[in-house]
């Protein structure tokens, strides 16, 4: 009887560390080392930034994003094109582009 208790309890207790030492789901994908704050989608359209500061990673596909600086804090926008043939217009003190593959528009 006492083997068996144990053995419930050590079953119990590697699965309980198993659970809690995997993985998250999905981590956001960085973009000049930052989290992204969007993910584009296939299919999305055109992603219009946020007055705070932006870090936007796009699709293997063509994107269309465009930042822009319109708060006072002057936050500089990060983006991370994917591939495909993309519209990037990104503005703004500190902000950087890496238009990957494809032949892109900045």
């Amino acid at each position: 009887m006492r083997g068996r208790v144990l053995a419930v309890v050590a079953a119990l207790f590697l699965t309980t560390v198993s659970f809690s030492l995997s993985s998250p789901v999905s981590a956001a994908p960085l973009c000049f080392g930052m989290p992204a704050t969007h993910v584009m989608q296939p299919g999305e359209g055109n992603f219009l930034g946020t007055d705070a500061t932006d870090v936007v990673v796009g699709t293997k596909g063509p994107d269309v994003i465009t930042t822009s600086v319109t708060n006072e804090a002057n936050d500089p926008d990060f983006v991370c094109s994917g591939g495909g043939d993309d519209d990037l217009n990104v503005e703004g003190y500190g902000s950087k582009v890496d238009g990957g593959r494809g032949n892109d528009f900045c």
